[in-house]
């Protein structure tokens, strides 16, 4: 073989051999240099989704506190008007099992006549007028008050309650029948007052007046000095109210 023939193939193997070098390289750094380009896509692409999750649910977590924190508020709120009507409930209870004299206001008592009069309560004896007897009637919610100013008492008022009117009638009838059967003392009918009333006479005590009133289930018995006759009837209107 010709010298310049082997010349030839040498040379031809050896640009082959450098253009392959050439494009070995260029693979290698392209391809590697896409494929650190291919993951950090891929990695950008899964980790984009996550934090996104991460904000949805520390969003819905926020949402739900803040939804648990409105529906404790609204509880509150609903619970507050329900203590606040149990208390009114029970304060107006209290002041039902009152009797109607003991709820007699200073104010109200100026307005019939009694100026700077006040109701004090007095131990009830299980009399009326001092001479009659009702201790065995055991039906009845009963209490005894003074109008008074702190130095003078201008009447005293027992009060006898009953769950029904046509009790508290029995017992107004029934006090008439045993005035009738003490000495000394009689019966003035006079039935102006209330749904009815008499007075007691009493030979002992001509100055002061006895009265006794029904209105609805209660039975009233008034002592005062008949110089106060006009304040009692103010006073009388007032509890028919």
């Amino acid at each position: 073989m010709q010298k310049s023939t082997i010349f030839i193939i040498m040379l031809a193997v050896l640009t082959v051999g450098v253009l392959g070098k050439v494009f070995a390289y260029d693979y290698l750094t392209q391809g590697w240099a896409n494929i650190f380009a291919a993951e950090q896509q891929t990695q950008t692409q899964d980790y984009k989704p996550y934090i996104k999750s991460q904000q949805l649910a520390q969003t819905s977590q926020d949402t739900v506190a803040q939804d648990q924190s409105q529906t404790a508020q609204g509880t509150t709120q609903a619970e507050t008007p329900a203590q606040d009507a149990k208390l009114t409930e029970i304060q107006k209870l209290l002041e039902d099992i009152k009797l109607n004299t003991e709820k007699l206001t200073p104010e109200q008592l100026t307005s019939v006549g009694f100026k700077s009069a006040k109701i004090t309560p007095v131990t009830f004896e299980g009399r009326v007028f001092q001479i009659v007897d009702v201790s065995d009637i055991l039906n009845a919610h009963s209490g005894e008050f003074n109008i008074t100013d702190g130095k003078n008492i201008f009447a005293v008022v027992a009060e006898m309650q009953f769950q029904t009117q046509l009790e508290a009638q029995d017992v107004f009838n029934l006090v008439k029948t045993r005035i009738k059967g003490m000495p000394g003392v009689s019966i003035n009918e006079s039935n102006t007052f209330g749904d009815g009333s008499y007075f007691m006479n009493d030979s002992k005590r001509i100055g002061s007046a006895f009265l006794v009133v029904r209105i609805k289930n209660t039975v009233y018995f008034y002592t005062y000095p008949k110089t106060n006759n006009t304040f009692i009837k103010n006073l009388i209107i007032l509890l028919n109210q």
